[in-house]
């Protein structure tokens, strides 16, 4: 078993995820991902206002990864939810 690692970022909330599950989504920085170990990490467990989550690591667009926070857990952590816009 792999021995875990701790890695923190700032990050903003950006509307974001498939237009038919209206989602805000945190972009994960290349070097973040990287110190995962780069695109063959696929879940990983973060803390966003002091809760821990399980998330996957989803594929953007052009590369890159990103995390999604559906509507239930920004109410539950008490994160102000805006509509996604696509």
């Amino acid at each position: 078993m792999a021995t875990p690692i701790t890695l923190s970022f700032r990050a903003t909330l950006e509307s974001g995820g498939p237009s038919f599950i209206p989602t805000q989504t945190i972009v994960v920085p290349a070097d973040v991902l990287a110190a995962l170990g780069g695109k063959g990490t696929k879940r990983v467990i973060v803390t966003v206002r002091g809760q821990a989550l399980r998330l996957g690591l989803l594929l953007l667009e052009g590369g890159g990864r990103y995390l999604m926070l559906n509507k239930d857990i920004c109410r539950a952590m008490g994160i102000s939810w805006a509509m996604n816009s696509k």
